[in-house]
């Protein structure tokens, strides 16, 4: 499912620079309609670009690469086929040398793409490409982020979190310290706070009073009657 997330992303890709070389091919070269077909390209690009960003989690300058390659070609395809349209000859051979460059562009982002994709064997023996954010929505538990986004163990980044998330406590409270899970993460530790004094009140849905005996319910007249004398 995780290679399945990634190859509709690429896939999706692909699409729109095919759907942007059909412009290309029909508006510029047999329309003569360079505008129209230049705008529809810029279009398909920009949704590229918006799907890239979406889709992956890299650094900042792999992603300002991938960035540049995805406009790289269609570019290059659009400057050449704006010299084909002219039909002389310089132009003929100009847009012969530009277009090798384009499909060049192309191969370098699918070889880029793979290159990328971050992909880590996990403890059952999966393979997941961790560059994609559609395969962390299938980590409804956080284990693949906990493990590859946290300090875990002893190191000194865990020492010094844990440290600058620990709660003041009062004397005698390191007993009570255990990891517990919280908003932040499970790596992070809170308080386990000792339960209180129950209420006389409380223990009408026990079925024994403190004493030991049957529980009796409070009369009216009495008042609140003493949990501790069992009166």
């Amino acid at each position: 499912d995780a290679f399945a997330r990634v190859s509709m992303s690429i896939g999706v890709n692909q699409l729109m620079l095919a759907m942007s070389y059909y412009i290309l091919g029909y508006a510029l070269s047999q329309v003569g309609a360079p505008i129209p077909a230049f705008c529809g390209v810029v279009v398909l690009m920009c949704a590229a670009e918006v799907v890239a960003q979406i889709d992956l989690t890299l650094p900042v300058v792999q992603q300002r690469l991938v960035q540049c390659l995805l406009v790289l070609g269609p570019g290059i395809s659009c400057l050449a086929g704006w010299h084909w349209s002219h039909m002389h000859d310089l132009a003929l051979r100009i847009a012969e040398c530009l277009a090798p460059v384009a499909f060049f562009a192309h191969g370098i982002v699918i070889a880029l793409l793979t290159m990328v994709l971050r992909v880590r064997e996990q403890e059952n023996g999966a393979m997941l490409p961790l560059a994609f954010q559609g395969v962390l929505y299938l980590d409804v538990f956080g284990w693949v982020w906990h493990k590859h986004a946290t300090p875990t163990g002893d190191s000194p980044e865990a020492t010094s979190g844990a440290q600058h998330f620990r709660p003041s406590m009062p004397p005698g409270a390191a007993d009570t310290w255990r990891p517990r899970r919280s908003t932040f993460g499970r790596s992070l530790r809170t308080v386990q706070e000792e339960p209180g004094d129950i209420g006389w009140y409380a223990l009408d849905y026990l079925d024994e009073a403190p004493g030991g005996g049957k529980r009796q319910a409070p009369r009216a007249e009495d008042g609140e009657p003493d949990v501790e004398s069992g009166d």
